[in-house]
């Protein structure tokens, strides 16, 4: 049974979670070739966020009629239904984009990482050459990179506890690929970590340190992502205003960060 006829079976008090849910389910029971293809296909009234916020919409508004209430009250609540349903399906989509960007961009870090690591073990081992800065440099990018990838495999954890009743968000294929990069790097930290003693300069990587860091930082993530999710859907709904005065604060945040880094680069000048 297609989706749209398995909602329609549904009570008219379908909420927006309900919906969201199903849509979820059976986007995981297809492959990736089957979903590339049904997305080609498909018009745009047929997309998620269209197709899914119009049932729930509509199920709001005739349950809403049926019991009498006032018109314009109903249109404010089917309305509302709506956005609710649209910020759960760009919440779902974001996080899909980011892991799918994440995953690129981290690939060739993993490689050039290991690499890296190969080539100064040879030059010491077998030329006596230890390049502390090297060494330093390597290691900073590999606990930023690991931190950067726990971060964001944690947001998606408590997103999906707190809104989808610990329903899987990512499709099979990018979390497997997400979980053998965060394994390759956690390989190469226990790697670095097993060479106590055999360099002239070594501190070891942190990982219960990092992971405590993280978990300070995850409900400021998870709001962010939030934020941006329904930004997007109030610039889509028209509502501009309140679309900018919830980015507004991430926006300036990212401001500054940008010009920490500009004159850190420059050295104050």
């Amino acid at each position: 049974m297609s989706l749209a006829k398995r909602l329609r079976k549904v009570e008219t008090s379908l909420t927006p979670k309900q919906a969201v849910l199903l849509w979820l389910k059976e986007e995981q029971k297809l492959g990736f070739i089957e979903r590339v293809d049904k997305l080609l296909k498909s018009p745009a009234h047929e997309l998620p966020r269209a197709r899914i916020t119009e049932l729930v919409g509509r199920a709001v508004r005739e349950n809403l009629s049926k019991q009498g209430m006032n018109p314009k009250l109903t249109m404010q609540a089917e309305r509302e239904a709506r956005k609710q349903t649209d910020v759960l399906i760009v919440l779902v989509r974001d996080l899909r984009r980011h892991v799918h960007l994440m995953c690129a961009l981290n690939a060739p870090y993993v490689v050039l990482l290991f690499e890296k690591l190969k080539r100064m073990l040879e030059h010491f081992t077998e030329h006596e050459r230890f390049d502390a800065t090297s060494w330093q440099l390597w290691r900073a990018i590999l606990t930023q990179r690991l931190s950067e990838m726990w971060l964001y495999r944690e947001a998606i954890t408590e997103i999906s506890q707190r809104y989808f009743d610990h329903h899987p968000l990512l499709f099979p294929e990018d979390a497997h690929r997400f979980d053998l990069q965060i394994q390759g790097l956690e390989q190469l930290v226990q790697h670095y970590n097993s060479l106590e003693g055999g360099l002239p300069e070594w501190t070891a990587i942190d990982s219960d340190g990092i992971v405590s860091f993280i978990r300070e930082q995850v409900l400021a993530e998870v709001e962010e992502r939030l934020a941006n999710a329904k930004s997007t859907t109030l610039e889509d709904f028209g509502e501009r205003e309140a679309a900018w005065k919830l980015r507004e604060p991430y926006a300036l945040a990212m401001l500054k960060r940008l010009r920490a880094t500009e004159i850190n680069a420059t050295g104050g000048d």
